[in-house]
């Protein structure tokens, strides 16, 4: 056989390999390992909060509570100091922001507690349904209370808190037991997670009327929203890890590389930040809905919120407040 002739036959098989795995490559025939994400933040500061349960700010504070110690503690976001501390005689389990006023839920209980900022003690306080006094939003002039249990199910309490007391009470899901959770106000409706229907319930606040029920596996834990998107943290084990529903047509959707069961998340500028159960904090990008940030943490994360340009993540596991700065 000619050499010259076998030379080129053996390149031509090469090069015609070569082009064919270039080829594979432009078309993802052959996977290429997914880049590492960025922290997208920085662990600054581990603050110890015995049985850290929710995180607010406001009144230029960090408000923390402490599930069932009772209590409610105030912290300097500069400082990171506890400057006061108010006693609940129930449970302190989830909190809200008013126009003057920090409000507290009480479970297994069902006392909803208003704290004045200006004297750190608490004013008012009233019974918002049968049992299981959960999530609590302020909209249009009303606090808004989602009982997790009743009879025959449970419901939202719409409170006027001129009067301190319940003006309506809306049935919400289809058991007595395991019904809302989590409730927030965005794109002028109340949302809230409705855990034994695997739903989140859309609420005219003008009428008092659901006007929609959109199913999402993961409406069992935080919800967040703006006027552009509700987002749902996944904190169900089997639920997706973190879910949108774009308010201008109830549609829900996943993002795509978020992962876990993730009960925290908090709504900060351009991104939104998500905890997990695993020690990981994920950073959303609002525009593109893709996570492109994750940041391991010392503990798991069980409810968050941006403030003061950190992010605050509460780990009710273990008692500890973090401290993330967005990088």
């Amino acid at each position: 056989m000619n050499s010259r002739k076998l030379f080129i036959g053996v390149g031509g098989v090469v090069l015609f390999a070569l082009v064919a795995v270039l080829a594979a490559l432009a078309s993802n025939n052959i996977r290429r390992p997914a880049p590492e994400l960025a922290p997208g933040g920085t662990l600054v500061a581990t603050l110890v909060h015995p049985s850290a349960h929710d995180v607010v700010a406001a009144f230029g504070s960090i408000w923390i509570s402490s599930g069932p110690g009772g209590t409610v503690a105030r912290i300097d976001p500069t400082t990171d100091f506890v400057t006061a501390v108010i006693t609940l005689p129930d449970p302190a389990t989830m909190l809200a922001v008013g126009e003057d006023s920090i409000w507290v839920t009480s479970a297994p209980g069902n006392r909803v507690s208003r704290i004045d900022p200006a004297t750190d003690r608490v004013i008012g306080s009233l019974i918002s349904g049968e049992r299981g006094a959960l999530g609590i939003t302020v909209f249009d002039g009303y606090v808004w209370v989602a009982n997790h249990n009743g009879d025959p199910t449970g419901s939202v309490a719409k409170i006027d808190p001129a009067k301190m007391q319940v003006v309506d009470l809306i049935p919400v899901g289809d058991e007595p037991d395991a019904g809302p959770t989590s409730i927030v106000s965005g794109a002028g409706s109340i949302w809230v997670g409705v855990q034994n229907i695997n739903a989140v319930v859309r609420i005219n606040p003008s009428t008092d009327t659901i006007v929609a029920t959109i199913p999402d596996r993961g409406a069992c834990r935080e919800i967040v929203a703006d006027d552009h998107g509700i987002w749902v943290a996944g904190g169900c084990v089997a639920g997706p890890g973190v879910t949108r529903i774009d308010p201008a047509t109830n549609a829900v959707t996943e993002v795509s590389n978020a992962s876990g069961n993730s009960p925290a998340i908090a709504l900060g500028g351009d991104s939104v930040w998500y905890g997990t159960t695993d020690n990981f904090l994920g950073r959303i990008n609002t525009t593109t809905h893709r996570v492109v940030g994750r940041l391991k943490l010392p503990g798991p994360a069980w409810a968050a919120t941006v403030a003061f340009g950190f992010v605050w993540i509460a780990d009710r596991e273990d008692g500890l407040l973090f401290k993330v700065k967005p990088n």
